[in-house]
């Protein structure tokens, strides 16, 4: 979950979010059982140094829905073990500083299934006040 600093707004922050092919292009296809990189930017637009909180082992999620059936069939979380739960992460966002977070999925799902062909739903997961301004989709399909 990410979170601003009272006296940082949101507004300072920018993201991006693309699902990319094995030869890193941003595509909206896939073929079966071919690996996809979920790929989150997250730039800093101030001119002074800006600051995001993140509470949790992992301040973001990267996660694909299955769009026919509406269950979530991946998280960049899955298997992580918080140790303490709620510890927090302090990241600071130099002047005009990108940073990207990613995750591939080899379209197995929560039971350790190949997913099958379909619509899929992509989307970085954020809690905080920020989400308005940093959460993103993308919808692609495998085929």
């Amino acid at each position: 979950v990410l979170a601003a600093s009272p006296d940082e707004p949101c507004s300072s922050f920018s993201s991006t979010f693309v699902v990319k092919d094995r030869m890193d292009q941003a595509v909206t296809r896939f073929a079966a059982r071919e690996p996809i990189t979920l790929e989150f930017k997250i730039t800093n637009n101030a001119s002074v140094t800006k600051t995001l909180v993140g509470y949790g082992c992992e301040f973001l999620r990267l996660e694909v829905d299955n769009k026919s059936s509406g269950r979530t069939v991946y998280s960049s979380t899955d298997g992580v073990i918080c140790d303490p739960p709620a510890s927090a992460a302090v990241i600071h966002y130099a002047p005009g500083e990108s940073r990207i977070y990613s995750s591939t999925w080899q379209q197995i799902d929560r039971n350790g299934q190949q997913v099958p062909n379909g619509n899929y739903l992509a989307y970085v997961f954020d809690g905080s006040q920020c989400k308005a301004a940093l959460n993103k989709t993308s919808d692609f399909s495998i085929q």
